[in-house]
């Protein structure tokens, strides 16, 4: 066992998520911490317009939190909180995910090995905050979710819901994540993902799931959800067309 007590920054951007969901998954980040004490957590505003930042004041923690401001775009949010963090590793979490009991003291084990310069969690969706409760729609995410950990297992390219994670140095030598509104998670896994495969390393995705908010699934269906993930990729990937544009039809 890894008995190191490296530090783990949890760097969570934040947009309209509503208080009473972040302070729930706050709560729940802070109990599935087991080494409190070499935690922190660093939440970027990224323009809230609602009462999502009220959940600071009424969470109860007892990682120490810290908060920033940046620009709209979770790119943005994502290089301000990492230039901040103080810990050895820095682990990306998108604010309505959550992660398994023990999840930091994973990443230390898993992150001392050289070789891996990144690791995700496997993929989950939270089916029991879901109010859809037909089979059809939970026999669907199950499909989804397969196919999902098999893109990331064998291919290497996990996803932002998958909390990825990073030694700080690993980061800074493969320079960081771009300052983009949208597709900062697949720019950033591509790059890691070449630069392993150069060198011999490797994009591990952990066993333990992270579970993700349903919400997204909900609203759009599972099949346009995922239409619309692939969508954007190819309009970044061959079309050029910019994050920005992305972003604005996400979230209009």
């Amino acid at each position: 066992l890894h008995t190191s007590v490296s530090k783990v920054s949890v760097v969570i951007p934040v947009y309209n998520e509503g208080a009473e969901n972040l302070i729930q998954n706050l709560e729940r980040l802070d109990q599935s911490t087991l080494g409190k004490s070499c935690t922190e957590v660093i939440v970027v505003d990224a323009g809230c317009s609602d009462d999502t930042m009220e959940a600071l004041v009424k969470a109860d923690m007892r990682i120490p939190v810290r908060v920033l401001r940046s620009k709209h775009g979770r790119g943005q949010a994502l290089s301000a909180g990492a230039e901040s963090a103080t810990g050895d590793i820095l682990l990306f979490l998108h604010a309505d995910t959550l992660l398994p009991t023990g999840y930091d003291e994973v990443l230390r084990n898993k992150l001392a090995d050289k070789k891996v310069l990144m690791t995700a969690f496997s993929f989950e969706i939270n089916v029991e905050n879901a109010e859809d409760s037909t089979a059809s729609f939970r026999n669907g995410i199950k499909r989804l979710e397969y196919f999902t950990n098999i893109r990331a297992r064998n291919f290497w390219l996990p996803y932002g819901d998958q909390a990825l994670a990073m030694r700080r140095s690993a980061y800074k030598e493969v320079g960081g994540v771009k300052r983009l509104k949208m597709m900062e998670d697949f720019e950033l896994v591509s790059r890691v993902r070449r630069i392993a495969l150069e060198n011999g390393g490797r994009i591990e995705i952990l066993p333990e799931h992270a579970k993700c908010s349903p919400r997204r699934w909900e609203k759009n269906g599972i099949a346009k959800n995922s239409v619309l993930n692939w969508t954007f990729v190819a309009a970044y990937v061959w079309a050029g067309i910019s994050p920005d544009t992305i972003f604005e039809y996400y979230y209009k």
